[in-house]
């Protein structure tokens, strides 16, 4: 097993997929999954993005998310020592400045109400 996660870990195109406290997860190209402690997995800076709207105006979300369905993925990421900045929606340029962006090497980008209202040169800066 141990020759596996050697493999993953310095392919550069195994993308991870999903993060937990524990363990990360890998695509490979031919679609299969793998496993391996976070430990193994070389930190990285990760930006957050989330437009915080909905947490905030609608009761239900806001219960369970008080802060933000970012801060508890923001929470998770820096528990195994990645480097997490967050950004919303309401913020300057959503957040997503130039500098904010070359900084980052993994987007998360959480979205579901705003999507006709982000501008297009941030669109455009992301892609």
């Amino acid at each position: 097993m141990r020759g596996l996660w050697t493999e993953l870990l310095e392919s550069e195109t195994a993308p991870v997929i999903s993060v937990s406290v524990f363990e990360v997860a890998y695509e490979s190209v031919s679609g299969t999954f793998s496993v391996v402690p976070a430990e193994l997995v070389a930190m990285v800076s990760v930006t957050i993005w989330n437009e915080y709207i909905q947490e905030r105006v609608e009761d239900d979300v806001g219960a369970v998310h008080p802060n933000g369905i970012h801060t508890v993925r923001r929470e998770a990421l820096e528990a195994v020592g990645h480097e997490v900045h967050v950004a919303t929606y309401a913020e300057p340029d959503h957040g997503l400045t130039p500098e904010v962006l070359d900084e980052t090497e993994v987007l998360v980008y959480w979205e579901h109400r705003a999507h006709d209202y982000i501008k297009k040169t941030v669109v455009n800066r992301i892609y």
